[in-house]
């Protein structure tokens, strides 16, 4: 990708006017003709934010489904990871550290109109669902690329099964919300939404997607001309990483077996019942408790070979090499 902006970018005024110039590009045209059409269909009073142009627009190859646009979404105009808020700021960190380029995605809700008051915002009923369900099927078909769908918090996993009714074949993932109140309520919180998006990148990797990068010549016209300066590095100390944590990642060979991913095979009660691309994959597919996943990989990695026992049946986990695109 050639530039980012910063996080919170969008409190800027005219950031805000300058992404709104970046709507008629060709990636977001479809795009931006399905939010007026549902702004005229809906009356004024729905507050319905735009999709971010600096995403992947059309091309995308991950669709990240929120629960409703916040208010700091409708002062913008935009769903985006620019938003000047917390949650925005997080969703925009994590995704860099995961190695997911946001050109390659694309971000909208469950229900894309404001429900809350001008202070507050409300939990989405069934109800709103249910009435946003026609506008998501409208939005699907305007993404033919799409191998990837990330059902983002627990509002948005409750359409799983409606999203592999509409999507057959595209590989759905749920992950934590990038919420504050997810992120500081425990301090592995923050790693384990940060291996659910390394999860989605490398998912993106075995498939071998090619990744759509936004028209070169536009976006350095306006990287030259933005009123926000771009952020190319991730900063480990944003991630609330003690000091000794972030400098035994300077260590080349503690940064590589970080790094390092492998696939696992799985026994249940010693019968062989697959491989699987990661441990998350693994405990999500087998309906373990994912958030247990992480301290079990690290005596996973450091023995090769455990078992897990869920109360039920004993898992048997092995390392295997990485999986290879095909």
């Amino acid at each position: 990708m050639l530039f980012q902006y910063k996080p919170k970018s969008l409190q800027v005024p005219a950031a805000c006017k300058e992404r709104a110039g970046m709507l008629s590009l060709p990636h977001m045209l479809p795009l931006r003709d399905l939010v007026e059409s549902l702004r005229n269909e809906m009356g004024p009073e729905y507050g319905i934010p735009h999709f971010d142009p600096l995403d992947g627009g059309i091309n995308a190859q991950v669709l990240f489904l929120l629960e409703a646009p916040g208010p700091k979404a409708v002062a913008s105009g935009f769903v985006s990871r620019d938003n000047p808020d917390e949650t925005a700021k997080n969703f925009f960190e994590l995704n860099i550290a995961a190695g997911l380029d946001r050109a390659a995605t694309v971000c909208w809700n469950i229900v894309p109109w404001y429900i809350g008051t001008g202070t507050k915002i409300r939990a989405a009923h069934h109800d709103d669902i249910r009435q946003a369900r026609e506008g998501l099927e409208r939005l699907l078909a305007l993404l033919p690329r799409i191998r990837v769908v990330a059902l983002v918090g627990k509002k948005a996993a409750s359409i799983e099964s409606e999203i592999l009714l509409m999507l057959p074949g595209v590989k759905v993932f749920t992950t934590p919300h990038p919420s504050p109140q997810f992120i500081n309520r425990l301090p592995e919180n923050r790693t384990i939404l940060f291996y659910a998006l390394t999860c989605i990148s490398d998912e993106l990797k075995e498939l071998g997607s090619s990744v759509f990068e936004p028209d070169r010549q536009t976006y350095q016209k306006l990287q030259k001309h933005s009123v926000c300066q771009p952020s190319i590095n991730v900063n480990m100390t944003n991630h609330n990483m003690s000091e000794g944590v972030r400098k035994s990642w300077e260590d080349p060979s503690v940064r590589e077996r970080r790094q390092q991913r492998h696939g696992v095979s799985v026994l249940r009660n010693g019968t062989p019942i697959g491989e699987f691309s990661s441990l998350y994959q693994a405990f999500k597919d087998l309906g373990l408790p994912v958030e247990k996943h992480i301290p079990f990989r690290n005596k996973l990695k450091l023995a090769g070979s455990l078992a897990y026992n869920d109360g039920k049946d004993i898992y048997a986990f092995s390392l295997i090499p990485p999986f290879k695109p095909a």
